[in-house]
């Protein structure tokens, strides 16, 4: 038998128009899986801008990875509580947390252009 994996698991909440992260990781890697309500998972490549949204919803069950370098939030589209478990590559660190505007200035609830594929950032070979 091999090691146990490492990193923790942890459950989120959000209200509906509620954005949670705004942020990345050096050295971890983050897996979100929406258990509840519906949402979009916003991903921002920090050196470039290059900006990307995957719907998340408890209705369509998809699991997404964000390595690290990738500038994450999830956000609440929905009418009712979105509940979202992740898995964190490594424990926490507050070292390895840095901020990170990836919604910018844009109007969080109620946007329409968003993506239905996790293609950000290309070539991870993993959802």
């Amino acid at each position: 038998m091999g090691n146990p994996p490492r990193g923790e698991t942890y459950v989120t909440a959000a209200d509906p128009g509620e954005s949670k992260g705004n942020h990345y990781h050096r050295r971890m890697g983050e897996w979100f899986a929406v258990v509840q309500g519906e949402g979009a998972l916003g991903l921002c490549d920090p050196v470039n801008g290059e900006r990307r949204e995957i719907k998340l919803a408890a209705s369509r069950a998809r699991t997404v990875y964000v390595p690290p370098g990738v500038a994450h939030a999830l956000v609440n589209r929905g009418d009712e509580l979105l509940i979202c478990v992740a898995w964190a590559e490594a424990e926490h660190d507050p070292d390895d947390v840095f901020p990170y505007e990836v919604w910018q200035d844009r109007e969080v609830a109620g946007r329409d252009s968003v993506e239905d594929t996790a293609t950000f950032p290309p070539d991870t070979g993993r959802e």
